[in-house]
């Protein structure tokens, strides 16, 4: 049996990492997605439960090198009904509405009934050359998250912000890290990084969802039977911001999803951080202060060579930074240099339409 693991662009490496770490499968990783063999549906449960940072867990069906002349062929319950969702990237003589045109015209020749709020989703999605007819584990995007009720303006979603985790080195495996946000806005990152400390599903709370509980009888109660959190004593996550308002939503968030116990909570302004924590923080990851419409650039670099003086203070020996820009790149980097930081890696993540950078640096 062979899955389709779909994930953000520049998220690849660590979605195949995660998925070794869940069932220890070793992916075929291509751009935006992964392909995996599974040995049961168990497997493909887990991941869609468990997963942090992918977008979708599907099961192939049908793989052709021409969508146009895919059979389409399913074998379910006739009282099911189904949903078709296609995603298309690449050069092609036909459109996305096309594709879906003739894949529910031969569905519905099966003597199954289309509907937008179905039991079952299928997946068509076509990647230049490839296409791969699935069944949707999920149902609906596993990057998004319930908890995110209030949010703020430059926020990352939640499998982007636990994908930047899990490459920072925060695992359910290994929790004792003292990790601090000092931009925290909505509280994704610290919320993210609560849920992996605890090894607690970010879907804990929206298990009814998935689709998969409609398809196969046998994966009822099995989502319970994964719920086995980490005990161990966890370190400190820090979530800090100069605004009340983000404070507040943040808490408000964290306590949607079960990690407000988890997450200590500071209005401090960026210049009182080293007051707080003399070289105690392992790992600073957080979505700074940008340029933008209402942001002039002169508050940014104030803000950005503040964020660094104290970082300076406040890292302990080893310690990393991990910044997520969407805008104001160079002004980070010139501040990190000045202070006496180097980059250790970059890399870019979409997210839509968006690229976002990210920067990690530890000092000299």
């Amino acid at each position: 049996m062979q899955s389709l693991i779909l994930t953000n662009k520049g998220l690849e490496e660590e979605s195949k990492r995660e998925l070794k770490r869940l069932i220890n499968t070793n992916a075929n990783e291509n751009e935006e997605h992964l392909i995996i063999d599974v040995n049961n549906r168990e497997e493909l449960y887990k991941l869609a439960y468990l997963g942090r940072s992918y977008t979708r867990v599907l099961e192939i069906i049908e793989e052709t090198d021409n969508p146009l002349k895919g059979s389409y062929k399913v074998n379910f319950d006739k009282t099911k009904t189904i949903s078709i969702e296609v995603r298309r990237t690449g050069n092609h003589k036909f459109n996305s509405g096309e594709l879906y045109n003739l894949a529910a015209r031969k569905i519905r020749e099966q003597g199954y009934t289309i509907q937008k709020h179905p039991d079952i989703t299928l997946f068509l999605y076509v990647k230049d050359k490839k296409s791969y007819f699935c069944i949707d584990y999920s149902g609906f995007d596993l990057g998004k998250r319930e908890y995110r009720v209030f949010t703020s303006r430059d926020a990352i979603k939640g499998n982007i912000a636990a994908g930047i985790l899990l490459g920072s080195g925060l695992v359910p495996e290994n929790p004792e890290k003292i990790l601090l946000d000092p931009f925290c806005r909505d509280g994704t990152i610290a919320i993210e990084a609560a849920l992996i400390a605890k090894n607690q599903s970010p879907h804990y709370h929206d298990k009814e969802k998935f689709s998969f509980l409609k398809i196969f009888d046998e994966s009822k109660g099995i989502l319970e039977k994964m719920d086995t959190f980490n005990k161990a004593k966890q370190k400190t996550i820090i979530a800090s911001d100069t605004n009340f308002a983000n404070i507040s939503a943040a808490k408000k968030n964290a306590t949607i999803a079960d990690a407000v116990k988890s997450i200590r909570f500071l209005h401090c302004a960026i210049d009182n951080i080293d007051l707080k924590f003399e070289k105690e923080i392992d790992l600073i990851v957080t979505v700074p202060l940008q340029p933008g419409r209402t942001i002039p650039e002169k508050a940014v670099r104030k803000t950005a060579e503040q964020f660094f003086n104290r970082a300076k203070e406040v890292l302990s020996l080893g310690g990393k930074i991990v910044l997520a820009l969407k805008r104001g790149q160079e002004i980070y980097e010139e501040a990190a240099k000045k202070q006496g930081f180097e980059v250790r890696s970059k890399k870019e993540i979409m997210q839509g339409e968006e690229k976002i950078r990210i920067f990690a640096y530890t000092s000299y």
